[in-house]
């Protein structure tokens, strides 16, 4: 008689002739779909859940946030995990139905699921909305609608697949799940998870984000949801702006709706905040962008450079205190203070490192890091610091790192053409 533990664990993915956590994680563990048991582990939850939560509207059923963790079982390996996603939600419908139950099911097609199905079709299409969650946009540019190639871009081999970063093959992707379900799509994006921090102007990201929202019908969605930060209102919340009323008028002309939110939030001397900030945005480009955008790690040094002068000036010609203020105006002008001493030390400390002081710019960066949390009360509710904290000395590194390799190509490249020189004279 098997164990509640050993049913448990054959309901998990096998992976290299083992079941168990991938990767150690809960998180980034698969289900063995083929196992009937599994499906139904999870069907039990969900009528439950829905029970329990009469109210809810629409329930997202996402699979593992990993790719290449799929079931390599004998009976799993061979079908595509949209296939056996689709076996799991006619099943699941069919429950749901039986039980009286009328939420929908928003179908996440992310990672490994990005593929169609091959066999299996929804049979009750009123159930279920659809969702793709691409996680590959730059945000420096917006969706490019004439460079999407046909057909599927990456071929599907269990647990051997390969992620793209390139937002146009990604709706490849996209257009082979529309040939077979071409109604009810949403798209899963991440603007404001992390990306925003590399936009000290946030003017950058929240004009990309306007004109996404503007091509979702020309993509075939009807709307967007946002994966983000729940606290990025942090210098300013032109974004949160931008997302709501785009999507409530993608006809809204991006420059009037900014500088609206822009006057209403710092009222007497509102363009000049609007003007640095905006110039923040055009002089910086979101250059640091790791995976984004290829660029020589020292062409950043006059960026920051030029960033800096623009801080220090603004600084010194401004009264950031907001007093004789109301409160909402004398918060957004004191967040401005804040914001610019934080970038003020953050770009120190990284042009400390690249010009050749790594280790004192990694003490710059800690004891930066320790202030932010130091005024974590003051501003918690409009900036994580959490999560923008973890980051600084990750980009940090990946930018030394990236200098590094430029110093490393630019040698080897001299030694070429030297020795072509040598034997050119030889010869």
């Amino acid at each position: 008689m098997r164990t509640r533990s050993q049913e448990n664990l054959s309901c998990l993915a096998q992976i290299d002739g083992k079941r168990g956590l991938a990767h150690g994680s809960a998180f980034q563990t698969q289900i063995c779909y083929s196992n009937p048991i599994a499906r139904k582990k999870i069907i039990d939850y969900v009528v439950k859940y829905c029970r329990q939560y009469p109210e809810t509207d629409t329930l997202l059923f996402a699979t593992a946030d990993a790719i290449n963790t799929c079931c390599e079982c004998e009976n799993c390996r061979d079908t595509r995990l949209s296939d056996h996603l689709t076996v799991l939600f006619n099943e699941l419908d069919e429950r749901m139905t039986e039980e009286g139950l009328t939420q929908k099911i928003l179908f996440a097609v992310y990672l490994d699921s990005l593929w169609a199905p091959k066999k299996e079709r929804l049979k009750n299409l009123d159930r279920f909305i659809f969702g793709i969650y691409p996680i590959s946009h730059s945000y420096h540019e917006s969706y490019r609608l004439d460079e999407i190639p046909e057909g599927e871009p990456l071929p599907n081999v269990t647990n051997r697949l390969k992620r793209t970063y390139d937002v146009a093959k990604n709706f490849a992707f996209f257009k082979e799940w529309k040939k077979i379900y071409p109604d009810n799509w949403v798209i899963g994006e991440y603007h404001y998870m992390w990306d925003h921090y590399l936009d000290p102007g946030y003017q950058k990201i929240a004009r990309v984000l306007y004109e996404d929202i503007r091509k979702l019908g020309d993509l075939g969605f009807m709307g967007m949801e946002m994966y983000q930060s729940q606290r990025c209102a942090f210098p300013t919340a032109i974004g949160l702006h931008t997302y709501g009323a785009t999507l409530w008028n993608k006809d809204i002309d991006f420059d009037e709706l900014s500088r609206d939110y822009f006057e209403h939030a710092y009222g007497e001397g509102w363009e000049d905040v609007y003007n640095y900030m905006q110039t923040l945005s055009d002089e910086f480009d979101m250059k640091l962008k790791p995976g984004g955008r290829d660029y020589p790690a020292m062409d950043c040094v006059p960026v920051f450079e030029r960033c800096l002068g623009l801080i220090r000036d603004f600084r010194a010609t401004h009264d950031l205190s907001g007093e004789g203020r109301n409160a909402l105006e004398a918060t957004s002008w004191k967040d401005i203070e804040i914001y610019g001493n934080f970038l003020e030390k953050y770009y120190e400390a990284i042009l400390t490192g690249l010009r050749g002081d790594e280790e004192g710019g990694k003490k710059l960066l800690d004891d930066l890091f320790y202030r932010m949390y130091e005024i974590e009360d003051e501003v918690q509710p409009r900036w994580d610091i959490y999560n923008h904290a973890r980051l600084i000395h990750q980009w940090y590194n990946e930018l030394l790192t990236k200098k590094k390799k430029d110093e490393q190509n630019v040698t080897a490249s001299d030694i070429i053409v030297e020795t072509v020189g040598d034997q050119g004279v030889q010869g």
